[in-house]
């Protein structure tokens, strides 16, 4: 397997939408973009956040405050980090 480096795989043209943006304006945004996930940036082009794909079905189902996969919310317990077979000695540590 081919180690590949993220900024060989990354979009390059970001697009963003800024904290004050419509909902209805950017929920169009994934799919005309083909993105996952939207920026969501200061008019100095700061990042603020990121709202996702499932943020916005959430939000649309009325359920955008219910817990989900992939959420951090601050004072909510963390998952454990998941298991990354290189990480691991080969043979156990004395």
């Amino acid at each position: 397997m081919k180690h590949r480096l993220i900024d060989q795989i990354m979009n390059r043209d970001v697009v963003n939408t800024l904290p004050g943006a419509p909902f209805k304006e950017v929920t169009d945004l994934p799919a005309r973009h083909a993105v996952s996930g939207v920026p969501v940036a200061d008019r100095d082009d700061k990042v603020l956040g990121v709202v996702s794909e499932t943020d916005l079905m959430y939000r649309q189902a009325g359920q955008d405050d219910a817990p989900r996969p992939g959420t951090y919310r601050p004072g909510a317990p963390r998952a454990p980090a998941p298991y990354v077979p290189s990480q691991v000695p080969e043979r156990p540590v004395t």
